[in-house]
């Protein structure tokens, strides 16, 4: 009798600890939602660490890098990368910024724009709009029903639990 009481002890005590874990770990999110509100990305991210969103310019028809850090509660615009110079691509730096170029492309760099959502509307063709984080590359319009839907970009602070959901669901 004792040690069946003992397990039990243990078991609700192993119970409550990886709850407390789940719930009690809080770590920084970026995270993508399509236009319904659904949750299509989750990833932890630390502050200070930058992804991109690369697409194609509407007009120049050549590849912009945006390049954003994460930061508490928003990303904040820190960079801006394209090839060769066109229409509707900037020419000079704002008060600020710097231009440079470096191994033939065009950097400005000096952004501090805090954007609590950052929204794409996501071309299925012509813009390409691609997330890169880290090493990994993905194409943003296999997260949207049809061209011209948005997706948001927020960065937030959530628990173990969050990211644990997000994994379940996606592999369903």
């Amino acid at each position: 009798m004792k040690k069946s009481r003992g397990r039990a002890s243990l078991f609700v005590f192993l119970l409550m600890a990886a709850a407390g874990i789940l719930y009690g770990v809080r770590q920084q999110y970026l995270t993508v939602t399509d236009e319904r509100g659904t949750v299509v990305y989750l990833r932890p991210v630390k502050l200070g660490e930058r992804y991109t969103v690369r697409f194609i310019h509407s007009v120049a028809r050549r590849p912009v890098d945006e390049i954003y850090e994460i930061a508490p509660g928003c990303s904040i615009l820190r960079e801006t990368v394209y090839d060769m110079m066109g229409a509707g691509l900037p020419t000079e730096p704002l008060d600020g910024q710097t231009f440079t170029v470096e191994d033939g492309a065009y950097h400005i760099r000096g952004f501090h724009l805090r954007l609590p959502a950052v929204t794409y509307r996501i071309s299925k063709v012509v813009a390409d709009h691609t997330l890169c984080v880290g090493k990994d590359e993905f194409r943003l319009k296999q997260w949207v029903f049809a061209p011209g839907k948005p997706l948001t970009f927020t960065v937030h602070e959530g628990n173990l639990c969050e990211l644990l959901k997000f994994k379940c669901r996606s592999m369903l």
